[in-house]
């Protein structure tokens, strides 16, 4: 809420009042039409201020604050149901409203939720240390205004109360009021005489509501002991009104507070915020206000008597019992403020002594944490952690005056054991640091955690020693420097294991392997030995990522790591210098030496096949290329280039071989591997649609039937089987909906699906040993006169493969069933397949198919 809001809404209440005061003074005396404004314009005021007293209790966050508020929402409250049963009575059924009655019950109501609420604004004002003080303060200055009023407000008035239930009611309504008005006195003395702050402005305002209320009463009591009859529309309205008012103004108030300032300033408690300088005068009248009021009681009875020929009467009687009252409370308050007086007296007496008892040991505190600050910066610049663990010891058996101890760490199974051992603590176990505080007498060791935010590290043992006496205890200090000093050694060599690790497999990283490769070839020339690099990358992993998925990819990165530890010596060394390639350092090996184990670690591999997540087995092949200082390389840059290249040459032999200096191992293009690697890559296509997975079954055969009858070369045979079986594999990118959809694409799902031709040459294209493959697979739906796709080739332009492919997919698609089709018989497809060669086929090897669909029926 804006300032400006604020004003407009505090201006618009305090103008319905004015408002509401002009109208029943213009309009004419006793009429229905005064009548009705008089009775609703309190309603509606009234049904305004508690809609704002609710909003400010929703916008504020303190508990006293709400407190308040829910007080002053049941005092607006009361007061509503109490003018509302009023204006049933005069406006709607237009009799005279009953007294005692159901109105009176909600007016009186109101008191108690008055004084509750300027109780709360006290106590808050002030806090619970004078409250006792302030109360009996405000009872006194409420004995008296009853004293000043009895006989000239209260006795009256009650005289012309009728017998009875009346009588009570009578007098319910000026004790209601004399008791707002000793919570209203309880306030402000609390807020003038506070040394603290000054209340909140809403306070303020709230309490100006309730004197309003006061003021207001207090007229209709006199006007009703004068016996002046009460006329509708007098001044006494506007000011009944304007408390209301006043309530929703300072309603708005706390609205805009409670959204301008922030909540964490607001939570604060009045008693804690930046005090506020007051008069001394504040307590000189406090002191004044029992001897005020005593004699004005006095008085009061001196004048009684007076009036009555001194006689004892009622009043008088009444008074005398005020009176009596307001020495009893003052005689408390003086007992009250004596004991308080006493207690604040030895409170400072006791804090003077012990104040100075301890300016001594702050004193050589204050020297002692100098030498600890100094200390910890040395402990904070070492880096190994043996060396912080011992100087960490050393500082506590220091400070302590300890003959000896030791520090525990932690593993990372919460196991502590002896890390650094000092003075006489050495002697129970020689050399052994496996040890347990149980073993030494409990009196005798003193334990210090060493704790890191909430974590424990370990714990720093000290042997207590002898007449050990009092003092500041600085150990946990101590413990706290130490313990800062062990978890920044861990964090450093941590960050420089990972800095040199590599986070999926556990091996070297491409920085750590060369760092420790370069170290390695230095000792090799000093030494004059042999140094032996074994390059490794895994054959098809791209393959192998795109088909089962890269965290597949990872498993098998992790197990190939795992099969290299465990067939390296304690000295080798093994980093991962690329996405699947792996580099092996062989410190005093040689060629013959280096060229077993990648036997064996090839050995392993094989024997140990991935299974992924889905249950498929994965065996892992992989090349190796080897290189030997002195005998291949002079330097360590060509060495690195001799594993290389030797690795380039496996990759291009095949794959799953080993070249090196004296290898003469060879193998053949590995089908069965690529073959077994294509029926998975069927099989996550086939989940997705089974109709791809048999027509990629049918093309295999009709392509290897119609390559055999071609006489085809034993390695176009073997480029032709997998290219059968991969062919349709880019179909794994196309929705499965959009491949079983039973009615006729349109233009752009039909160009779609024509993709599949790139996006299976894709999934198979950065494979080197599968270059024919892509090439075949790419040709498949090129047509004989040059429109077909995606490179519009023609006649001899496009290659034999890729013709042969076409052939054997045009028959395989037309005898099976497709969604949008039935599928053809032999003769049906054998007519289409005459009428396609030449045009969409390859017409010579339309008729070698046919000869060979009539001959074997394949």
């Amino acid at each position: 809420m804006t300032r400006r809001s604020l004003l407009l809404g505090s201006s618009a209440l305090i103008a319905s009042v004015v408002a509401y005061a002009v109208a029943c003074a213009f309009l004419p005396q006793d009429s229905m039409a005064q009548l009705v404004v008089s009775d609703l314009g309190f309603v509606v005021v009234e049904l305004a201020a508690l809609v704002l007293c609710c909003l400010a209790f929703r916008w504020t966050p303190e508990r006293g604050a709400r407190l308040v508020w829910a007080f002053a929402i049941a005092w607006v409250a009361f007061n509503l149901f109490g003018d509302s049963v009023w204006s049933y009575y005069e406006v709607v059924r237009q009799v005279e409203v009953p007294y005692p009655g159901l109105a009176d019950v909600g007016y009186l109501a109101c008191y108690p939720a008055a004084i509750a609420a300027v109780l709360v604004a006290a106590w808050r004002s002030i806090g619970r240390l004078r409250m006792v003080e302030t109360l009996l303060d405000a009872a006194m200055v409420t004995i008296g205004a009853a004293g000043l009023s009895w006989p000239l407000l209260l006795r009256p008035l009650l005289d012309t109360a009728d017998p009875g239930l009346g009588y009570w009611f009578t007098l319910a309504y000026p004790l209601g009021d004399l008791l707002i008005l000793f919570a209203f006195a309880s306030f402000l003395i609390s807020s003038v005489s506070s040394t603290r702050t000054w209340p909140r402005p809403y306070l303020v305002i709230l309490c100006l509501a309730f004197s309003s209320q006061i003021i207001s009463d207090s007229g209709y009591f006199v006007l009703t002991a004068a016996d002046v009859p009460y006329e509708l529309g007098s001044w006494l309205d506007p000011v009944w009104l304007l408390s209301f008012a006043l309530a929703g103004i300072a309603a708005l108030v706390e609205i805009r507070a409670g959204k301008t300032i922030p909540s964490a300033r607001r939570g604060v408690n009045a008693r804690q915020e930046p005090a506020v300088r007051r008069s001394l005068t504040a307590s000189y009248w406090r002191i004044a206000i029992p001897y005020v009021a005593l004699p004005i009681v006095a008085a009061m009875v001196v004048l009684q008597l007076h009036s009555r020929g001194w006689n004892w009467g009622t009043d008088t009687q009444v008074l005398a019992y005020l009176g009596f009252a307001l020495v009893a409370l003052l005689l408390i308050r003086q007992y009250v403020t004596l004991a308080q007086n006493r207690k604040l007296n030895s409170s400072l007496c006791k804090t003077s002594f012990e104040l100075e008892e301890k300016l001594g040991d702050l004193a050589d505190i204050n020297d002692r944490l100098e030498l600890l600050t100094s200390q910890s910066d040395h402990l904070n610049s070492l880096r190994a952690l043996g060396e912080v663990a011992d100087a960490g010891l050393e500082l506590a058996c220091a400070f302590a005056k300890s003959p000896g101890g030791w520090i525990s760490l932690r593993d990372e199974q919460g196991t502590e054991s002896a890390t650094v051992t000092r003075g006489m603590v050495a002697l129970h176990r020689p050399g052994d640091l496996k040890f347990n505080a149980v073993e030494i007498a409990k009196g005798i060791v003193l334990p210090v955690p060493l704790d890191v935010r909430e974590e424990r590290l370990g714990t720093i043992w000290l042997v207590r020693p002898e007449g050990n006496g009092k003092g500041p205890n600085l150990l946990p200090v101590i413990a706290a420097h130490v313990a800062t000093a062990i978890d920044n050694a861990r964090r450093y060599e941590e960050a420089v294991h990972q800095a040199e690790r590599d986070p999926l497999t556990g091996l070297f990283n491409h920085r750590g392997i060369h760092k420790r490769l370069a170290g390695e070839s230095i000792r090799a020339q000093q030494n004059d030995s042999e140094l032996s690099l074994i390059m490794m990358d895994l054959d098809d992993f791209k393959l192998l990522n795109d088909t089962y998925g890269h965290p597949a990819g990872d498993s098998v990165l992790r197990q190939v790591s795992e099969a290299i530890k465990s067939v390296l010596r304690h000295a080798d060394l093994a980093g991962r210098v690329g996405g699947d390639e792996i580099l092996l350092v062989l410190p005093n090996t040689g060629a013959e030496g280096a060229l077993q184990l990648s036997e064996r670690l090839r050995d392993t591999l094989m024997s140990r096949p991935v299974v992924t997540s889905g249950g498929h087995s994965i065996t892992v092949r992989v090349s190796l290329g080897v290189a030997t200082f002195p005998g291949d390389a002079q330097s360590l840059g060509q060495l690195i280039e001799t594993a290389d290249s030797n690795l380039y040459a496996s990759k291009q032999r095949g794959g799953n071989t080993i070249t090196g200096r004296t290898s003469e191992e060879t193998q053949p293009l590995d089908t069965q591997g690529l073959l077994g690697i294509a029926g998975k890559l069927l099989d996550v296509v086939g989940a997705r649609d089974h109709y791809t997975r048999r027509h990629s079954e049918h093309v295999t055969v009709y392509a290897l039937a119609l390559g055999e009858a071609l006489g085809l070369s034993e390695e176009d045979m073997s480029t032709l089987h997998v290219a059968a079986m991969l062919h349709d594999v880019g179909k794994i990118g196309v929705s499965g909906d959009l491949l079983r959809r039973p009615t006729t694409l349109d233009a752009a799902e039909h160009d779609l699906v024509r993709r599949h031709v790139e996006m299976s040459a894709a999934v198979i294209g950065d494979m080197p040993r599968l270059a024919r493959v892509v090439e075949a697979v790419h040709a498949h739906h090129e047509h004989h006169d040059g429109c077909g796709y995606p490179a519009e080739s023609a006649g001899d332009g496009i290659p034999l493969l890729g013709r042969v492919l076409a052939v054997a997919d045009a028959f395989s698609a037309m005898t099976l069933e497709r969604p949008y089709r039935r599928s053809m018989t032999r003769e049906q497809a054998r007519a289409e397949m005459m009428k396609a060669a030449g045009s969409q086929l390859d017409p010579d090897l339309v008729a070698k198919f046919i000869e060979i669909v009539d001959a074997k029926g394949p």
